[in-house]
């Protein structure tokens, strides 16, 4: 089974929102304007927390992905993720599945273009 490239994720707990934005906006292109995500997090199996199936339907298009952390490093999250066609038939289908829906969200993004990278900020609550 194939995975899509690894993306590099961290997470910045305490910081000033507003000055890490201004100081993005002046240093890189905001390469799409903020947007609304539905982002549904699902158990694989219940109580590992390990790996989950997230759907997210965002203003591209909605994903079904399964993740993996294989180590703690920033780069030990292992995703495998395939398009589909409607967000809320893939919802109810998964329901049926038995899968137990663990996070339910609508947070904002923003998205950077910076030299190589591709800076996300996903921003709880959207605001």
């Amino acid at each position: 089974m194939e995975h899509v490239p690894i993306e590099y994720e961290a997470k910045a707990l305490d910081v000033d929102r507003e000055a890490i934005t201004a100081l993005l906006n002046s240093r890189a292109t905001l390469v799409q304007p903020r947007t609304l995500q539905r982002r549904y997090v699902y158990d694989v199996v219940p109580g590992d927390t390990s790996t989950w199936m997230r759907l997210r339907q965002t203003h591209t298009g909605a994903t079904l992905s399964i993740k993996r952390i294989e180590h703690d490093g920033i780069d030990g999250t292992r995703e495998w993720e395939v398009a589909v066609g409607d967000f809320d038939t893939t919802e109810t289908m998964l329901t049926f599945a038995l899968l137990s829906l663990g996070q339910k969200g609508s947070p904002g993004r923003l998205t950077w273009a910076f030299r190589l990278p591709r800076l996300d900020s996903n921003q709880q609550p959207f605001g």
